[in-house]
Protein backbone atom coordinates (compact mmCIF):
# COMPACT_ATOMS: atom_id res chain seq x y z
CA UNK A 1 0.00 0.00 0.00
CA UNK A 2 2.96 2.29 0.78
CA UNK A 3 4.30 1.43 -2.50
CA UNK A 4 1.01 2.82 -4.47
CA UNK A 5 0.58 5.38 -2.69
CA UNK A 6 4.09 6.70 -3.61
CA UNK A 7 3.65 6.38 -6.76
CA UNK A 8 0.05 7.91 -7.19
CA UNK A 9 1.59 11.10 -4.98
CA UNK A 10 4.25 11.30 -8.00
CA UNK A 11 2.41 10.51 -10.66
CA UNK A 12 4.08 7.02 -11.48
CA UNK A 13 1.41 3.60 -11.31
CA UNK A 14 3.25 0.89 -9.40
CA UNK A 15 2.81 -2.66 -11.06
CA UNK A 16 1.86 -6.39 -9.54
CA UNK A 17 2.89 -8.87 -11.69
CA UNK A 18 1.92 -12.43 -11.19
CA UNK A 19 4.18 -15.19 -12.06
CA UNK A 20 3.40 -18.98 -12.64
CA UNK A 21 6.53 -21.51 -13.38
CA UNK A 22 6.10 -24.69 -14.96
CA UNK A 23 8.11 -26.11 -12.08
CA UNK A 24 9.38 -24.89 -8.68
CA UNK A 25 13.78 -25.22 -9.88
CA UNK A 26 12.11 -22.73 -13.08
CA UNK A 27 10.49 -20.40 -10.48
CA UNK A 28 13.79 -20.80 -7.99
CA UNK A 29 16.20 -19.79 -11.14
CA UNK A 30 14.08 -16.78 -12.04
CA UNK A 31 13.96 -15.46 -8.23
CA UNK A 32 17.50 -15.90 -7.85
CA UNK A 33 18.32 -14.12 -11.30
CA UNK A 34 15.36 -10.97 -10.62
CA UNK A 35 17.23 -10.70 -7.22
CA UNK A 36 20.62 -9.25 -9.46
CA UNK A 37 18.15 -7.14 -11.44
CA UNK A 38 15.42 -5.63 -9.75
CA UNK A 39 16.07 -2.22 -7.58
CA UNK A 40 15.99 -2.34 -3.77
CA UNK A 41 12.72 -0.99 -3.45
CA UNK A 42 11.22 -3.66 -5.89
CA UNK A 43 9.70 -6.84 -3.76
CA UNK A 44 8.91 -10.57 -4.68
CA UNK A 45 6.69 -12.71 -2.58
CA UNK A 46 6.52 -16.34 -3.44
CA UNK A 47 3.04 -17.75 -2.82
CA UNK A 48 3.48 -21.39 -3.52
CA UNK A 49 6.18 -23.49 -5.00
CA UNK A 50 5.67 -22.30 -8.42
CA UNK A 51 3.57 -19.02 -8.19
CA UNK A 52 4.96 -15.42 -7.17
CA UNK A 53 3.81 -11.72 -7.23
CA UNK A 54 6.60 -8.80 -8.19
CA UNK A 55 5.82 -5.41 -6.83
CA UNK A 56 7.60 -2.92 -9.13
CA UNK A 57 7.37 0.24 -7.79
CA UNK A 58 6.80 3.42 -9.58
CA UNK A 59 6.46 1.41 -12.70
CA UNK A 60 3.52 0.87 -15.07
CA UNK A 61 2.27 -2.35 -16.54
CA UNK A 62 3.13 -2.17 -20.08
CA UNK A 63 7.18 -0.96 -18.44
CA UNK A 64 6.62 -4.11 -16.18
CA UNK A 65 5.91 -6.54 -18.39
CA UNK A 66 9.15 -5.03 -20.44
CA UNK A 67 11.42 -5.63 -16.27
CA UNK A 68 9.94 -9.65 -16.04
CA UNK A 69 10.91 -9.89 -20.12
CA UNK A 70 14.33 -8.87 -19.91
CA UNK A 71 15.01 -10.72 -16.22
CA UNK A 72 13.06 -14.03 -17.59
CA UNK A 73 15.35 -13.97 -21.01
CA UNK A 74 18.57 -14.15 -18.89
CA UNK A 75 17.18 -16.70 -17.07
CA UNK A 76 18.28 -20.51 -17.28
CA UNK A 77 17.41 -23.46 -15.36
CA UNK A 78 19.63 -26.21 -13.90
CA UNK A 79 19.89 -27.56 -16.81
CA UNK A 80 20.78 -24.46 -18.98
CA UNK A 81 17.77 -24.18 -20.52
CA UNK A 82 15.42 -20.64 -20.81
CA UNK A 83 13.10 -21.09 -17.94
CA UNK A 84 9.10 -21.73 -18.75
CA UNK A 85 7.10 -18.44 -17.22
CA UNK A 86 3.92 -17.13 -17.72
CA UNK A 87 3.08 -13.67 -16.42
CA UNK A 88 0.73 -10.90 -16.32
CA UNK A 89 0.90 -7.58 -14.90
CA UNK A 90 -2.07 -5.24 -13.45
CA UNK A 91 -1.89 -1.84 -11.18
CA UNK A 92 -0.37 -2.68 -8.21
CA UNK A 93 -3.64 -0.35 -6.86
CA UNK A 94 -5.87 -2.48 -8.19
CA UNK A 95 -5.05 -5.39 -7.01
CA UNK A 96 -4.78 -4.38 -4.03
CA UNK A 97 -8.25 -3.49 -4.16
CA UNK A 98 -8.85 -7.19 -5.31
CA UNK A 99 -6.75 -8.47 -2.91
CA UNK A 100 -8.55 -7.17 -0.13
CA UNK A 101 -5.31 -5.84 1.11
CA UNK A 102 -5.66 -1.47 0.77
CA UNK A 103 -8.64 -1.41 3.46
CA UNK A 104 -7.33 -0.06 6.78
CA UNK A 105 -5.44 -2.19 9.39
CA UNK A 106 -7.44 -3.72 12.00
CA UNK A 107 -7.98 -1.23 15.36
CA UNK A 108 -5.39 -3.11 18.24
CA UNK A 109 -6.92 -2.80 21.59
Amino acid sequence: ARACTFGDRNGLESSIVQLRAADPAALDAWIETANEDLRFEDAILRQSKTTAVVLLVATGPSDATKVIARTTGRCQDEAGQPVDLEYAAGVAGEWLDLEALAGTPPETA
